[in-house]
């Protein structure tokens, strides 16, 4: 039988938001959907802010999946609303056609203590 190269990467796009300074966390998972082992390698395009990727390639058997995270750094100096869009690519070893990516997108929070008073004092109108 023919070698089948094949990936899936999940979720296709996700939003998370974060204060400024902090880091968020994307939990993305892989799956080798082909029938033959392979080796994923994995790139994050470039970006203002810090992208960290926990590892560069990851090795799956036919049918695996593996579970990663990627760490995007929302630096100090971000306002609230400003946002960045991330994408990550991941592409096959064995097949460079087959490919998939993922675009995360980090939201600066507006300051918190804002919107918690704003929130307090909608709720007290009559």
């Amino acid at each position: 039988a023919n070698p089948v190269y094949g990936l899936t990467l999940e979720p296709e796009a996700a939003t998370l938001s974060g204060a400024p300074a902090e880091t968020v966390e994307f939990q993305l998972t892989l799956t080798n959907s082909g029938n033959t082992s392979d080796t994923f390698t994995v790139e994050a395009d470039e970006s203002d802010w810090v992208v960290s990727l926990p590892e560069t390639s990851f090795e799956l058997d036919a049918g695996a999946s593996v579970e990663f995270v990627v760490q995007v750094s929302i630096p100090p100096e971000a306002e609230g609303g400003d946002s960045m869009v991330v994408t990550i690519d991941v592409t096959s070893e064995g097949d460079p056609s087959k490919a998939a990516i993922s675009e995360l997108t980090t939201v600066v929070e507006i300051e918190r203590h804002w919107v918690f008073l704003a929130a307090l004092f909608q709720g007290s109108a009559p």
